[in-house]
């Protein structure tokens, strides 16, 4: 078989996009060779919308808010994110499954008019950066039969589809084994939940407010939508899918994750009852990691990278935001009854010692039976199973002196130990 070699438009040394597996190089190659990718894959708004109410023999939406941030989605995908054919089958398959993930909500809500009427109390937010520790322990909190979290299947196909989770959970895997096929090198970076804990990011995308847009897409008017106003909309809509997912099975208590940093109030606004656990580490040991996994999601979907892009908005944008979470604790926008501080350093040295810790701070007793189920889980869940994933601070072209002072107010705050000399 002949050798498709890639083209690409890496803006910024120091980071090698991932080669792509033979077939999706060859895909790529046929979508352009004779047309644009366009050409091929629609992603219309008539074209959208009409496919989704075929498949499903529905044609109600829900409310009309989600409409505005999928015009201003539709119409960056479509004139900035540059994608290849792969990306476009990707984009349409993600934006189809958003469309008929609210169809079915509104059709199960026309039949079971009681699902808003759930009582979503006291939920719990875990946050923080990226490789600060949230993943594992909202997936070890997870194991305590009285906290619930959404889980990967159940936020990708709602039950309208099949009664049957079983194929909600294989559809799920078909998707997963797809991404990784696409870019193999993305699983040491991110793993993607199945049947297991998710983040709400994949379930606020059918609100058409979430992150999951901007990670995978250049998407920037529709980053400055969600930065600007999508947040109050995307914690309504948690609402309304939990109230959907804890239906006919009560959830003692939600245990949710997710990067709220920058949204925090937006959270305490929908959810004033809410206990917000945030974990915190030396960000010089994440930044390289973020922006490498962001440059990875997008080059699985566009021959053209821009790394400066990339990488500008997290070295300003990341000391920014920690700062405002250093005054909004300050000041009280952030309570400090509302909130649990939980340092990586100590969750690495003592999980279970740093849990317990933050049950005692959320007014419930760690049991026996719960520290069984989350050592158990700890133990079979090793750091670096899918192989390590380190970057330096140099390889993104920033001054690492000038960095740390940027992030020196945050870490004296939360008295965050140095990783990175």
């Amino acid at each position: 078989m002949a050798q498709v070699e890639e083209k690409s438009d890496i803006a910024v040394a120091g980071w090698t996009p991932p080669r792509r597996p033979q077939w999706v190089r060859l895909l790529n190659a046929m979508g352009s060779n004779l047309f644009e990718p366009s050409a091929f894959v629609a992603l219309d708004e008539a074209s959208l919308l009409a496919t989704a109410q075929r498949m499903t023999g529905l044609d109600d939406f829900g409310d009309d808010a989600w409409r505005e941030p999928f015009a201003i989605l539709l119409a960056d995908i479509e004139n900035e994110a540059n994608l290849n054919l792969t990306g476009r089958l990707l984009a349409r398959f993600d934006l189809l499954r958003s469309l008929v993930f609210r169809l079915r909500m509104a059709e199960a809500e026309k039949r079971h008019p009681a699902i808003l009427d759930e009582q979503i109390e006291e939920p719990i937010f875990i946050t923080g950066l990226g490789r600060t520790g949230t993943s594992i322990l909202h997936e070890a909190m997870a194991q305590d039969p009285r906290l619930r979290a959404p889980l990967g299947w159940e936020l990708r196909y709602p039950s309208e589809k099949t009664d049957d989770d079983e194929e909600r959970v294989a559809m799920t895997a078909d998707e997963v084994d797809l991404w990784m096929e696409v870019v193999p090198e993305f699983a040491p970076i991110h793993e993607i939940s199945i049947d297991g804990p998710e983040e709400d990011c994949v379930g606020l995308q059918h609100e058409f407010a979430s992150q999951v847009w901007s990670g995978t897409h250049r998407v920037p008017n529709f980053d400055m939508w969600m930065a600007t106003q999508g947040w109050t909309q995307a914690f309504a809509f948690q609402r309304r899918l939990l109230q959907h997912l804890q239906f006919g099975n009560p959830a003692p208590r939600w245990i949710l994750k997710g990067i709220y940093a920058s949204c925090l109030p937006s959270v305490f606004a929908e959810f004033p009852d809410a206990k917000v656990v945030m974990t915190h580490r030396d960000p010089l040991t994440v930044l390289a990691s973020m922006a490498n996994m962001l440059g990875t999601l997008r080059w699985q979907r566009s021959e053209t990278v821009d790394y400066h892009e990339i990488v500008a908005p997290l070295s300003f944008g990341i000391p920014f935001v920690l700062d405002m979470v250093v005054e909004q604790r300050k000041t009280g926008v952030l309570p400090d009854d509302r909130c649990i501080d939980v340092r990586f350093a100590d969750l690495m040295a003592d999980q279970l010692a740093t849990i317990s810790r933050i049950y005692d701070e959320l007014g419930m007793s760690l049991t026996d039976d719960a520290a069984q189920r989350i050592q158990a889980y700890l133990e079979a869940k090793p750091r670096g199973r899918h192989g390590g994933h380190s970057y330096r601070i140099e390889d993104l072209g920033l001054d690492r002196a000038e960095m740390r002072t940027s992030f020196a107010n945050y870490m004296r705050h939360f008295n965050i130990p140095e990783e990175l000399q």
